[in-house]
């Protein structure tokens, strides 16, 4: 079994991660997780590659340009969407699972075009 998780990290305007992402909270462990459940087609976040089933792990600090909050197991949808509409005309960096963790790991993988040898 693969315990490995990488990460990927997407800068993209808060405006368009309004418009064009729909987060949910799903359980996790004993506490929740924020994750891509829709992706606009063709949008800034759709062309970064965000996929649906993704994790969101962290999210840029709006006091402190340059550091990221991480979500921990307590996450809320309302402060993600918080800082989203704070920073509406900047860029917010989010830090994804970058493999979407919560749909069927394989069709993740396939639709991504990844390999995973170590896991073989």
């Amino acid at each position: 079994m693969c315990s490995l998780i990488l990460f990927s990290r997407h800068s993209l305007l808060a405006s368009e991660l309004l418009r064009s992402l729909l987060l949910e909270l799903r359980p996790e462990g004993k506490g929740q997780a924020v994750v891509v459940v829709g992706v606009l087609e063709d949008s800034q976040a759709d062309r970064s590659g965000v996929l649906p089933g993704q994790k969101l792990v962290a999210i840029s600090d709006p006091i402190r340009p340059g550091s990221m909050w991480s979500l921990g197991d307590r996450p809320s949808l309302r402060f993600v969407r918080d800082i989203f509409n704070a920073m509406r005309n900047k860029d917010v960096e989010l830090e994804l699972t970058s493999v979407a963790l919560y749909a069927s790991f394989a069709e993740a993988a396939l639709r991504a075009g990844m390999e995973f040898p170590w896991c073989a």
